[in-house]
C-alpha cells in the first residue's frame, strides 16, 4: 500500500470500486447491543487498509482472479450472442489481461450473524478446521465475537478475532454498575485486522480542532504514527501532538485562558497580611496584578478576627476592616441589646418621674429636692442610654458581618 499520505482516516478515502471487498462475519451477543458495535465497525473499519506483503499479496490474488472471472463472463456472453466484434473484444480484453499491484484501500462488508451452536463450540475450542471450512463456505474472511458474560456484581467483555488463528483481543472486567466498553479501546484492539503496522488512534476528549493535515470525524481517528498540527481553537497558537503506533493518544484541549484585572486592597491596619489562593501575599496595602476569578482571600492579624471572602466579580478596590478578637459573636450582641433596651427604659422612667416632681416644684417646696435629683438621675441614664447604644450599635455590625 502506498504511503505517501500521513492520515489513513478511512471516513474520507474514495472507494475503491474494482477491489475485492474483506468479508467480515460479525457476533455480537445480547448483552452488548447498548454499545452500538455495528457502527463503530462500519465507522473506523470501513477499509481494509493493511500494508503488509501478505495481505496485499492476498488481496491483489483475489481481486485479479475476480477481474479475471468478469472477463471470461463477458466473453461468454458475447459468445452467446454471435457478434463478431463483440467476441474479438472480450477475447483481446481477456487475453491482454493485467491486474497490476493493488496496493488501494479495499472495502470491508460486515455480515451479523446469530450463533448456531457449532460455531460457538469451535470458536470456544479454537477449531481451525471447521472455522477455516464454515468461512469458506459462507464466504467470510474473517471473524469477530463480541461477547459479554455475567458473575455476581462483575460483567466480562471479550473481543474474539478468528484469522486463521483465534485470538482474544480484548478481555475488560468490571463492575455491573459502570458502562466500562470503551470505544477507542475496542477500535485499538482490532487495528491490527484492518491496519498497517504503525497506525495510531487520536482521541478528541473536547472540542475538535483545526488540523492542517486531517479531517478529523467522529470522537477519534485512526492515524499513521508521526506529529499533527493543528490550531488550538482558545489560543489561536498552533501545536504539535504525537501519534505512536499501536497506542491511543488524547487530545487535551486547552481551556480558555481566564480574565485577569488588577486589584488594590486596603485595610485599617497595616498589620493586616492578607493570603490569596493559599499563597501568602504580604501585608496591606498590596496592589495585586494579574488577578484572575474566582479568587479566595483570607485577612488576617494579630489581636484580630481573621475575614474570609470569595470574589466572583470584577472588582477595583477592596477594603478590609478587621474586628478586635471577642467581638462580634452572638452572645455579645445579645447582651449589648438587653442593657440599650434597659437603659432605654430606666430614663423614659426618670423622665416621667422628673415632669411629675417639675409640675409640684413651686407649689410644695419638698418635691423641689426631689426633683433636682430626679434631674441629675435622669442626666446620669441618658449618659449610660447614649453609651449602650453605641455598644449596640457596634455589636450588631460585627455580629451582621459588615467590615
Amino acid at each position: 500500500m502506498k504511503k505517501t499520505a500521513a492520515v489513513i482516516l478511512l471516513a474520507v478515502i474514495a472507494p475503491v470500486l474494482f477491489a475485492s471487498s474483506l468479508a467480515v462475519g460479525c457476533f455480537i451477543e445480547d448483552g452488548l447491543d447498548i454499545f452500538d458495535i455495528p457502527s463503530l465497525l462500519e465507522t473506523y473499519f470501513a477499509y481494509d487498509m493493511r500494508d503488509d506483503g501478505a495481505s496485499v499479496a492476498f488481496h491483489s490474488a483475489r481481486n485479479a482472479a475476480e477481474q479475471y472471472n468478469a472477463l471470461g463472463k463477458a466473453l461468454d456472453r458475447a459468445l452467446s450472442s454471435e457478434e463478431a466484434d463483440e467476441i474479438e473484444k472480450a477475447r483481446l480484453a481477456l487475453e491482454s489481461f493485467d491486474a497490476g499491484e493493488d496496493d488501494s484501500g479495499r472495502p470491508c462488508s460486515f455480515t451479523y450473524m446469530q450463533f448456531t451452536d457449532e460455531i460457538r463450540s469451535a470458536f470456544e475450542s479454537g477449531d481451525s478446521l471447521f472455522l477455516d471450512d464454515w468461512m469458506l463456505a459462507n464466504g467470510l474472511d474473517i471473524l469477530l465475537w463480541f461477547s459479554s458474560t455475567t458473575r455476581d456484581r462483575l460483567v466480562r467483555y471479550r473481543i474474539r478475532v478468528y484469522d486463521k488463528a483465534l485470538n482474544i483481543v480484548y478481555d475488560r472486567l468490571s463492575d455491573l454498575a459502570e458502562i466500562d466498553f470503551q470505544s477507542a479501546e475496542i477500535v485499538l484492539s482490532l487495528l491490527d485486522f484492518f491496519y498497517p503496522a504503525d497506525a495510531g488512534i487520536l482521541v478528541f476528549d473536547a472540542v475538535i480542532p483545526g488540523f492542517s493535515s486531517i479531517e478529523p470525524e467522529g470522537e477519534m481517528a485512526v492515524l499513521r504514527a508521526g506529529l499533527y498540527s493543528y490550531e488550538d481553537l482558545n489560543t489561536g497558537r498552533t501545536e504539535l501532538i504525537e501519534v505512536r503506533p499501536r497506542q491511543v493518544t488524547h487530545l487535551m484541549y486547552t481551556d480558555p485562558p481566564s480574565p485577569t484585572f488588577s486589584l488594590l486592597v486596603t485595610g485599617d491596619s497595616n498589620s493586616i497580611r492578607l493570603n490569596i489562593d493559599g499563597t501568602d501575599k504580604g501585608s496591606l496595602p498590596l496592589n495585586l496584578d494579574g488577578v484572575s476569578l474566582p479568587l479566595r482571600l483570607n485577612a488576617s492579624a494579630e489581636g484580630m478576627m481573621s475575614f474570609s471572602a470569595q470574589l466572583t466579580g470584577d472588582t477595583k478596590e477592596l477594603q478590609i476592616n478587621l474586628i478586635p478578637a471577642g467581638l462580634g459573636d452572638i452572645g455579645d450582641y445579645d447582651r449589648a441589646r438587653k442593657d440599650f433596651y434597659r437603659s432605654f427604659a430606666r430614663t423614659l422612667a426618670l423622665f416621667g418621674l422628673e415632669v411629675a416632681f417639675s409640675s409640684f416644684r413651686e407649689t410644695r417646696p419638698v418635691m423641689s429636692a426631689a426633683s433636682y435629683a430626679g434631674a441629675g438621675a435622669l442626666a446620669i441614664s441618658v449618659v449610660d442610654l447614649l453609651s449602650d447604644l453605641f455598644d449596640y450599635y457596634r455589636q450588631s455590625t460585627y455580629a451582621t458581618g459588615q467590615r
